[in-house]
């Protein structure tokens, strides 16, 4: 049995070794042919790749570099920018320094012809007639008071806010206390009115805090971007805490009251801003540095521009949006020139209405009262003014096909986590030169607590 299976299986094992010789031959000949051009191929795909990794490599150091670049040119940028916006205050500065030297010198010019006329001799003059003295004014007349504003008297703010102010001390006052009005800035402009007042030129106005930010600079902290709301509790917020601001003049007037007037929303002419990248690299009218500060580290570029400059500039493109209140807008028909708002307040027009500390002296006790009840109705008429102002110009706005923005309170976070860092330097540089100016953030903080009035810093 074992040899008939040898036999038989003979055959068919050599047929099988044939065969893998077979195929092993065939096998060797193919590799021998293709192996090398594979090889080839598969070392000429390893260098590809090598050299594809090494410009990779190549294009991710040029990127970080030039990451870097633009990095450190927009820090210059930003750097460059905030000392060209301080540059040209420092020039409004000398403007308003050369003005006070030329009145000064006026005014030597006149004490020396006064002197020179007063050391000539002249002759013996003809006695007076005799005039009897003026009576000591009774009850019954009528003390007459200027009144100095840089506005119109056909302007909203002058119609809603002073003229009936006006009217309810005269009428509650049974015609004792009268007016006389010096539109226009007449008296003094914008810019001196608080002075005007200080130095008896008029006896009562109002004066705004951006024009004396310079004189009392913790008035900004009632301008902080983005933190607070306008309404009868903002008003009551400035009404409690203004004084801290005067602290170092207590007594050069008599303030009857403080008002925020409006809030200084972003109004754009082609461009609407939503959030911060739509910011980035656009030129806005600033007229603080608290406002440039708070731009540059939006990204933006500030520029100092007066206001009758402002409709120009954005029709020329000089300047790609401004930072206005509603009421500016309408006043300089300023909805011409721009299409877009973003109704985040980027600051706010404070002011007051005061008089002259001498002026308030000789009012009768029983007439102060009066002005004090007047100044408390001119607040609530500053809020209602700007409620019709907003209105008017969103409409104005969107029937011309532009568009209004308000961000959500989410939204209103993030801007103002940016913004930050630029309240904390202005506490810092104030604190520097001796001004308590933490304090008076931690006591604004505190009362807008107490009144649940937003307050972020």
């Amino acid at each position: 049995m074992k040899q008939k299976i040898n036999i038989s299986g003979l055959p068919f094992f050599t047929i099988v070794i044939c065969f893998i010789i077979f195929v092993s031959g065939c096998s060797q000949g193919i590799s021998a042919e293709d192996y090398d051009k594979l090889s080839n191929q598969l070392n000429e795909a390893q260098s590809r790749i090598i050299e594809l990794q090494n410009e990779l490599i190549e294009l991710q150091n040029n990127n970080s570099a030039q990451e870097q670049q633009i990095k450190q040119s927009l820090d210059n940028l930003m750097v460059l920018q905030k000392e060209i916006f301080t540059l040209q205050q420092q020039v409004a500065d000398l403007h308003e320094d050369n003005e006070w030297l030329r009145d000064k010198i006026t005014d030597l010019y006149n004490e020396i012809t006064d002197l020179y006329n007063t050391l000539m001799p002249t002759p013996a003059p003809t006695p007076p007639p005799t005039i009897p003295p003026t009576p000591t004014p009774t009850k019954a007349q009528s003390l007459i008071l200027k009144f100095t504003t840089a506005l119109t008297p056909q302007l909203p703010e002058y119609l809603m806010v002073y003229n009936p102010m006006f009217n309810e001390i005269k009428q509650k006052s049974g015609g004792r206390i009268n007016f006389e009005v010096f539109p226009g800035g007449i008296l003094a402009p914008a810019t001196e009115q608080y002075d005007a007042i200080v130095r008896g030129i008029a006896d009562i106005g109002v004066s705004y805090f951006n024009y004396i930010a310079g004189r009392f600079p913790l008035s900004d902290a009632f301008a902080f971007p983005i933190a607070y709301s306008i309404n009868n509790a903002g008003q009551n917020l400035i009404q409690s805490l203004g004084n801290q601001v005067f602290v170092l003049a207590p007594s050069e007037t008599k303030i009857l009251c403080y008002f925020y007037q409006q809030p200084l929303f972003l109004y754009t002419a082609h461009k609407q801003v939503k959030n911060l990248d739509d910011l980035k690299g656009l030129k806005f009218r600033a007229t603080s540095s608290l406002q440039a500060d708070t731009l540059i580290s939006l990204g933006a570029v500030p520029i100092y521009m007066e206001s009758s400059d402002m409709y120009r500039a954005l029709q020329s493109e000089v300047i790609d949006g401004i930072l206005a209140t509603p009421s500016a807008v309408d006043i300089y028909d300023l909805t011409e020139v721009t299409n877009y708002v973003l109704r985040l307040p980027f600051g706010y027009t404070i002011g007051m209405i005061n008089i002259n500390a001498n002026t308030w002296s000789n009012i009768p006790d029983d007439l102060k009262l009066i002005f004090e009840d007047a100044a408390e109705q001119a607040q609530d008429n500053y809020v209602l003014q700007f409620n019709m102002d907003d209105a008017k110009i969103n409409s104005m706005l969107i029937e011309k096909g532009g568009a209004v923005y308000t961000p959500s309170t989410t939204e209103q976070v993030q801007w103002v986590n940016v913004i930050k860092p630029v309240i904390t330097q202005w506490i810092a540089d104030m604190e520097s030169t001796g001004l308590p100016a933490q304090k008076m953030v931690t006591s604004i903080r505190m009362e807008a607590q107490q009144r649940g009035v937003p307050f972020p810093y």
